[in-house]
């Protein structure tokens, strides 16, 4: 292990998080000029700052020594639906799950040790009901093109289930969590809607038949190479 690879990681980190040295030093309690010395590799990063770095922001332990596996650590421990890297911390684990329920019509996880995105707390405050009700999807449908493309990944608000009229839902139907607008007709009768619509028809049902799983607040697409 080279000194200079673990504090080129170490700032690697700092800025990935759009943070400024006294910032993170006065997050994480550690003096500026402990960490310049740290990031500049004049010194070498004590175990302690290592770990309280690396819990605080999330980080693999493993990747902040040897550069190997992934940069963002998940803990084993966290409940799939408390998604929180640490309760005093500005940054949340939000889960990705597969878009498909299982025999119990619950939303079926991805392997915990690896599929979660970090978003900074207040941004979801600011979007969520609440940040447990947060969870993601990946798109595997083009019935809602353009507006959501197959293999988009959206950010679901389980605590927003009530149907609004034009808005965009996540629907349990059948085994499958699909993506689409919804449309109230009457109190008890809503059009569900593809905004593909040459491909895809709309058609109504009745209210007690639909199972919303919750409304697409957010979506992140990979650009085309």
């Amino acid at each position: 292990m080279r000194n200079e690879d673990v504090s080129t990681r170490i700032k690697q980190v700092r800025i990935a998080h759009r943070m400024t040295i006294r910032e993170l030093s006065g997050r994480i309690s550690i003096p500026t000029r402990t960490i310049e010395n740290y990031e500049g590799g004049r010194n070498n990063p004590s175990v302690g700052y290592v770990y309280r770095l690396a819990t605080y922001l999330g980080i693999d332990l493993n990747w902040l020594f040897t550069g190997e596996g992934e940069m963002w650590q998940v803990r084993e421990d966290m409940p799939p639906e408390d998604s929180v890297v640490d309760p005093e911390s500005e940054f949340v684990l939000m889960p990705l799950a597969r878009p498909r329920l299982d025999a119990a019509a619950e939303i079926v996880l991805m392997d915990k040790t690896r599929h979660y995105c970090m978003f900074q707390r207040d941004w979801l405050r600011d979007r969520l009901s609440r940040i447990e009700n947060g969870i993601l999807i990946v798109v595997d449908s083009d019935r809602m093109e353009p507006s959501v493309n197959n293999g988009d990944t959206v950010l679901i608000d389980r605590g927003r289930n009530a149907i609004r009229s034009g808005r965009i839902f996540a629907l349990g139907i059948n085994d499958s969590i699909e993506i689409r607008r919804l449309e109230m007709l009457t109190d008890k009768r809503v059009l569900v809607m593809s905004d593909n619509k040459d491909i895809y028809p709309s058609y109504e049902a009745d209210v007690a038949d639909i199972k919303v799983i919750g409304q697409v607040m957010w979506l992140a697409r990979e650009l085309s190479q």
